[in-house]
């Protein structure tokens, strides 16, 4: 399996870098607690990669994984239908630590983060998607441990609220920052995190599952399944339905071309159904006969290989993956 950015012969803790080599921390003993934020039904590279670190972790060291949820308590059964990410982890024998999250009572939520914190004991504590990680940042550093937040976008810009005390938190909280990109790096540091603060790693893929396929099968076998003609041109955007992903700009562009013979597939799940609901309503219109919106789907890279042009129009993105399968 070959993978950029993250070598396999590279141990995973090795690149949670952070404060802990000014603690004198040794990796071997090390603790880590790790928070990948919201869990969905969708899987990509960075679920895949969150598994690696589990299943590639040295053997002396210990990896603690929570996932927010409304049911602690939850039974096996209801356990069972928990999302991929969720489940695969359990079948790694991951120690995974379900956190009660309440949004409309951050007391409990942070005093529930708290007690877990307490009982696991880590040296390091690892957060990347979610708005609950604030809560397990701040306890962490209050009870003195450090803290690696993985950034995967530009949090600074004119479109986002509260960058004021943003600032102030980011600069005074995250012991560092693990970029997925130079360019996200970069617009940490020019928002007043010291690059000291700053690593850049970059996303790992296996390239072999893309590399692999026939482009000709692939292409046929969807053609054959969508009912389109041979001389089809595909355009694919593989991409969660949101307005960040700018769906809507292919579609306003599918609606200028004055060729019949192409034909646009949207892959990716519902997240922002206000967004999704105006994206049909849109396509009402002329465009109706050339978009179908597929929904997530697990063959994502087959419906790449078989495009003749891959988009993504995203508004903001730190680095796409797709970009970079595709």
């Amino acid at each position: 399996m070959l993978w950029s950015g993250l070598g396999r012969h590279d141990a995973p803790l090795t690149l949670l870098l952070g404060g802990a080599a000014e603690q004198n921390i040794r990796w071997g003993n090390m603790r880590v607690l790790f928070f990948g934020g919201f869990l969905n039904d969708t899987w990509s590279p960075i679920e895949q990669r969150y598994l690696w670190f589990q299943s590639e972790s040295e053997e002396d060291s210990s990896w603690i994984w929570v996932i927010e949820t409304d049911n602690p308590k939850q039974d096996i059964a209801e356990r069972n239908k928990r999302p991929i990410f969720a489940q695969r982890l359990d079948a790694l024998g991951a120690d995974v630590r379900y956190w009660d999250v309440r949004p409309r009572n951050p007391i409990f939520t942070f005093r529930r983060i708290w007690k877990i914190l307490k009982e696991v004991g880590p040296d390091v504590v690892y957060t990347h998607f979610g708005n609950s990680k604030i809560y397990l940042e701040i306890a962490a550093r209050l009870q003195g441990r450090i803290v690696i937040r993985g950034e995967h976008n530009f949090a600074f810009e004119s479109f986002r609220r509260g960058k004021f005390l943003k600032r102030i938190y980011w600069r005074f909280v995250p012991n560092h920052f693990l970029a997925v990109s130079r360019a996200v790096a970069t617009h940490l540091e020019l928002n007043g995190i010291s690059n000291c603060k700053i690593s850049i790693v970059y996303d790992g893929f296996d390239f072999h599952k893309h590399l692999s396929r026939n482009k000709e099968e692939d292409r046929n076998s969807l053609l054959c399944e969508l009912d389109l003609p041979e001389d089809t041109k595909l355009l694919v955007c593989v991409a969660k339905l949101s307005r960040n992903k700018g769906q809507d700009i292919l579609i306003e562009m599918i609606k200028c071309l004055p060729r019949d013979d192409v034909f646009l597939l949207l892959v990716g799940e519902d997240v922002e159904p206000d967004y999704t609901k105006s994206i049909i309503e849109n396509l009402k219109s002329d465009a109706r006969d050339r978009v179908c919106l597929l929904g997530y789907r697990n063959d994502a890279s087959r419906l790449m290989n078989a495009a003749d042009i891959v988009y993504l129009p995203s508004r903001s993105e730190g680095l796409g993956n797709v970009v970079i399968e595709s």
